[in-house]
């Protein structure tokens, strides 16, 4: 498991990347998220935030590398990946 990619789009207020990831295997993020933002609830991913860390964990259903991105907003941040 690798991150491959990774970039930080201001104007949207995103970060994407993409990861090498096996299937099968649990794959985690972490990502330290600025002052006030929270992840979504979501069906795909387990979400653990601990201060400012937001620790994202899923198990890939397939060995890929796999695009992702994280939306944040004030209050909320959104984790998606294809």
């Amino acid at each position: 498991m690798d991150l491959v990619f990774e970039s930080w789009d201001a104007k949207a207020v995103t970060l994407r990347g993409t990861s090498r990831v096996v299937a099968g295997d649990s794959y985690e993020l972490r990502i330290v998220c600025p002052e006030g933002l929270e992840p979504v609830a979501s069906s795909a991913f387990t979400f653990v935030r601990d201060g400012r860390i937001l620790r994202a964990t899923w198990n890939p259903t397939r060995t890929s590398d796999m695009d992702w991105s994280v939306a944040f907003q004030q209050g909320k941040a959104f984790l998606s990946y294809q």
